[in-house]
């Protein structure tokens, strides 16, 4: 028995006053459990956003067709491993130290060393070693006097030294965890564009409208007879890749819309 606040006598026995606590307790719990949910939600709304506004059209076209994909990370990985092995491997791809300085016979062998099973096995130190190699190659200054020959090479050399980056970055996560959504999207990309003769063309349409067109010269002379046939089949590629980025936007948005009641 107590007295209230007031002095009128009340009764209130300690089951009541035990209920009362007990449901204010309920409602404190599912208070913090909907700001957490709300907490995350938003959270994922920004990560959401960051990604659609940094969303671009990116439709390339390559002289190599890939019909068969594998179906593991690990087998994307060791494939893109030994095509880059092969690509800097091979003769026809080396050119003179006077036109781009190459990655050294040790170092090929230490990517080789990437490749297969025991793919994690003293990497860490491996892909260092590349990676040191991989910056003096791509700091080496382009000489003045290259013809069309040698600077032709010296590019296609440079885009499989950045190649060979991003795979020695992918590798390096994988060997410390699995994939984000977004690194299994890039080793997929990856996979597709490494061990390619040529890009002839390259579309790249960002969010805020501003459109690159790269055009390689290779195009028109290896394949000029089919060279406009093949950039309209590219622009066809560039208007899907659109299409599904703005439907992308319009659904994110509807959803926005139907959680929020606007």
């Amino acid at each position: 028995m107590g007295a209230c606040a007031s002095g009128e006598n009340c009764v209130m026995s300690n089951s009541k006053i035990d209920s009362k606590n007990n449901k204010e307790k309920e409602e404190d719990e599912e208070k913090e459990k909907n700001k957490k949910a709300l907490d995350r939600f938003l959270k994922s709304v920004r990560w959401a956003l960051v990604d659609l506004t940094s969303l671009e059209v990116n439709s390339i076209l390559v002289s190599n067709i890939s019909a068969d994909h594998p179906s593991e990370d690990i087998v994307f990985l060791n494939q893109t491993c030994e095509r880059l092995s092969d690509w800097f491997a091979s003769e026809s791809n080396k050119t003179k130290d006077a036109v781009q300085q190459t990655i050294d016979d040790e170092n090929l062998s230490k990517l080789n060393e990437l490749c297969g099973k025991d793919a994690c096995k003293d990497a860490s130190d491996k892909i260092k070693t590349l990676c040191d190699n991989f910056g003096k190659c791509i700091d080496y200054k382009k000489p003045d006097d290259l013809d069309d020959e040698q600077s032709r090479k010296r590019s296609e050399y440079r885009r499989h030294l950045r190649y060979l980056n991003k795979y020695l970055i992918l590798h390096d996560k994988w060997c410390k965890g699995t994939f984000t959504d977004w690194e299994h999207q890039q080793l997929r990309k990856l996979w597709e564009l490494v061990g390619t003769r040529y890009i002839y063309a390259q579309t790249v349409m960002q969010l805020d409208g501003d459109i690159i067109l790269r055009i390689n010269e290779q195009l028109f002379r290896e394949v000029e007879d089919n060279a406009e046939e093949l950039m309209r089949l590219h622009n066809w590629n560039v208007d899907t890749g659109v299409n599904y980025r703005n439907g992308l936007i319009n659904t994110f948005v509807q959803i926005l819309r139907a959680v929020t009641g606007r």
